[in-house]
């Protein structure tokens, strides 16, 4: 029995995955901020993918949650990396009508 508790337990530290530190993690030091904006011309959750996509597709942006039922979207940045104006060009690149200012909602 000992035998085979011996053999089975590499198999056992093998399987509880890699061993991580936090302080290596660059993503929590990472600055971010969420607004909101109004866009007009999303009817379906197409319209909501092709907003989803189009932005996240610019460096900097790190989340992206768009509701044709609202008419909003939610946009996570690194505002060091991103910028409101290269947000507001490519909501319109890809077909919508951004409309008003950008709402801080966090940091």
């Amino acid at each position: 029995m000992k035998n085979l508790f011996l053999l089975l337990l590499p198999f056992f530290f093998a399987c509880q995955g890699p061993k991580t530190s936090q302080s290596t993690d660059a993503k929590t030091d990472e600055i971010v901020v969420t607004y909101n904006l109004s866009v007009e011309g999303m009817t379906c959750t197409g319209c909501e993918k092709t907003i989803q996509t189009g932005l996240t597709s610019l460096e900097g942006v790190t989340n992206v949650e768009a509701s044709h039922e609202t008419g909003l979207v939610a946009i996570t940045i690194n505002p060091e990396k991103a910028d409101t104006a290269t947000i507001r060009n490519k909501v319109t690149k890809t077909g919508y009508t951004p409309v008003g200012e950008f709402k801080r909602l966090s940091n």
